[in-house]
C-alpha cells in the first residue's frame, strides 16, 4: 500500500515539473484544451492522493485496532491462564475436603435446596444404603413429602442448627449438626453431620433408672431411718424416762425417810433429783430431735417455730423468721422431710457458722413451698467443699439436698468466705384435703 501511493505522488509530482517547465511562451502558445487537459489531469491526480491519504488512515486505524484486539487476546490469554490456575487449586481443595468428608467416622451428607442429596460419605451410605436419586426425606424418612420437622429453611437462612433425631429405620439416635455450605456459584446447600448418640442414650436411660433406684432406695432408708428413730424415742421416753421417773421417786422417798441429824445425805439427794431432772429433760430432748412427735401434736408451722425457738435458746443467735402457715399444703411425709431439712440446716449454723444473725423466710408461690435460711456467719468455699471426698464433707448437706429431690424440688446452697451462708429450697404443692 505504501509502495502504490509513492509511484502515484511521483507520477503527479513528474506532471506538474513538466507543466512547470513550460516558458510563458509556451504555455501561452497551449491551446485551451491542452491547458483543460493538464488541468484535469491534476485534478484527477489530486482526487487519486485524497483517495489515498484517506486509504492510509483507514488502514492507520484497522492497524490500530489490530494491535488493541493482540492486546485484548493476550490479556484474555492471561485471564483464562488465571481461572484455569484457580479452578485447578479449588478442585485440589474439594478433593482434600471429600477426603476428610469420607475419612470422617461421623456420616455426612449435603443437601441442596431443591431437598436433592448432592452428597453423601460412607458412613451415610452404610447406615442408609443408597441414594439412588431419592430426595433426602425419602432416603432418611420414607416419606413422600417435606418433614414437617425440617430444618432446611433455617440453614439455608445462614444458620446453624443442632438437634437430635432418632431414626425409626435403624433405631438410632444420632446428634445432628446442620451448618450452610456456600457454593462458588453463589447457590446455599445444607451440610450435615450426624453423631451417633445411641450409645450414651441407652447409658442415659440406665442412669436415670439407677438414680430411680437410688432415690427409693434413700427413700426407703430414710423411712427406715425416721422408723427406727421413732422407736428408740419411745424407749426413751417411755422406758428410760419411765425408769428415771422411778429413781426419781425412789431419791424422793429416802429423803423423806432420813432423819433430822442426816443433812448431809439429804442435800445429797436434793442434788440427785436435780441431776435426774436435767437428765429427764434430756432424754425427752433427744426423744424430740429422735422423732419429732411434735408434728403430730401441733403442725408443721408452729413445729418449725418452736424450733427455732429452741435453736435461739441454746445458741443465743439472733433469728428473724417470715413463715406462712403451710400445714394444708403438704401431706404429713413431706412434713417430716421439710422438718429434718430445717433441723440439719440449723445445726450446722449453730455448730460451724459463728453467725450472730439469722433469716429464715417461708413462703408459697406459683403452686410450690419455697423456703430460705440464711445467716452472716463466717462462710465457705463452695467449690472446695464440694472437690473434698464424702468421708471428708460429712453427710449433712448431702441428706438435705437428697430430701429435696424426694420431694420433688431442688436445694441451693450459696456461701462465700466472711459473708455468710444462704440455703434456698422450693418444693411443689401437694394440698391435703383435711378430714
Amino acid at each position: 500500500m505504501t509502495e502504490v501511493n509513492n509511484e502515484i505522488r511521483l507520477q503527479a509530482e513528474e506532471i506538474v515539473r513538466v507543466k512547470a517547465a513550460l516558458s510563458p511562451e509556451k504555455l501561452d502558445a497551449m491551446s485551451p484544451e491542452e491547458m483543460r487537459q493538464t488541468i484535469y489531469e491534476l485534478r484527477v491526480h489530486q482526487v487519486e492522493l485524497e483517495i489515498q491519504n484517506g486509504e492510509l488512515s483507514t488502514a492507520q486505524g484497522e492497524l490500530s485496532a489490530v494491535r488493541a484486539l493482540a492486546g485484548a487476546n493476550k490479556l484474555l490469554a492471561q485471564q483464562i491462564e488465571e481461572r484455569k490456575r484457580i479452578e485447578e487449586a479449588l478442585q485440589v481443595e474439594r478433593n482434600k475436603f471429600k477426603s476428610i468428608l469420607e475419612a470422617m467416622p461421623d456420616g455426612v451428607y449435603i443437601v441442596n435446596q431443591q431437598y436433592d442429596i448432592e452428597y453423601t460419605n460412607p458412613v451415610v451410605e452404610k447406615e442408609f444404603g443408597p441414594v439412588k436419586g431419592r430426595k433426602c426425606y425419602e432416603y432418611l424418612h420414607d416419606r413422600m413429602e417435606i418433614c414437617p420437622w425440617c430444618k432446611n429453611q433455617e440453614v439455608f437462612s445462614g444458620k446453624s442448627v443442632q438437634w437430635e433425631w432418632h431414626s425409626s429405620k435403624n433405631d438410632k439416635t444420632y446428634d445432628r449438626i446442620d451448618t450452610p455450605l456456600f457454593n462458588t456459584c453463589g447457590t446455599i446447600s445444607k451440610l450435615q453431620i450426624f453423631y451417633d448418640i445411641t450409645k450414651r442414650k441407652h447409658a442415659e436411660k440406665e442412669l436415670r433408672e439407677y438414680e430411680k433406684q437410688l432415690r427409693n432406695l434413700s427413700f426407703q432408708l430414710l423411712t427406715a431411718q425416721e422408723t427406727e428413730r421413732g422407736r428408740i424415742a419411745r424407749e426413751l421416753h417411755d422406758e428410760l424416762g419411765g425408769a428415771l421417773a422411778v429413781l426419781k421417786l425412789r431419791v424422793s422417798f429416802i429423803e423423806k425417810n432420813l432423819q433430822l441429824d442426816q443433812t448431809m445425805i439429804s442435800e445429797e439427794c436434793k442434788q440427785t433429783l436435780q441431776y435426774i431432772d436435767q437428765i429427764i429433760n434430756n432424754v425427752h430432748r433427744l426423744s424430740r430431735d429422735l422423732s419429732p412427735s411434735i408434728l403430730e401434736d401441733i403442725g408443721l408451722t408452729p413445729s418449725l417455730k418452736w424450733q427455732i425457738d429452741n435453736f435461739v435458746g441454746h445458741y443465743g443467735i439472733k433469728v428473724v423468721t417470715n413463715i406462712e402457715n403451710i400445714d394444708h399444703l403438704l401431706p404429713k411425709d413431706d412434713q417430716i422431710m421439710i422438718y429434718r431439712t430445717f433441723q440439719e440446716a440449723l445445726t450446722n449454723i449453730g455448730k460451724h457458722a459463728q453467725a450472730k444473725n439469722i433469716a429464715v423466710t417461708v413462703r408459697t408461690g406459683d403452686d410450690r413451698v419455697s423456703f430460705l435460711v440464711e445467716d452472716d456467719g463466717r462462710g465457705f468455699d463452695v467449690e472446695g467443699l464440694s472437690a473434698k471426698k464424702l468421708s471428708e464433707k460429712g453427710m449433712g448437706l448431702a441428706s438435705m439436698k437428697e430430701r429435696a429431690k424426694m420431694l420433688g424440688g431442688s436445694l441451693h446452697l450459696w456461701s462465700e468466705k466472711g459473708k455468710g451462708t444462704q440455703i434456698t429450697f422450693s418444693i411443689p404443692i401437694t394440698k391435703v384435703e383435711r378430714l
